[in-house]
């Protein structure tokens, strides 16, 4: 849970170096719902924020 809290106030205070996806918004409502939903949905939501941060990257949006 810390490091969900960690990550949003991170994303939050540094857009273009995270960008925006559903990942991070996933994670946002994991650490304010202080609700664990287990490594394997958190390594699920880790793979999906850096393809799509990558795919920004590549597009010039970040």
């Amino acid at each position: 849970m810390q490091a969900a809290k960690k990550l949003t106030a991170a994303a939050k205070s540094r857009p273009k170096q995270f960008g925006k996806n559903f990942a991070l918004d996933e994670f946002s409502l994991y650490a304010s719902s202080n609700h664990f939903h287990g490594l394997p949905k958190n390594k699920e939501l880790q793979m999906s924020h850096h393809i799509c941060l990558m795919l920004d990257v590549l597009v010039g949006a970040v």
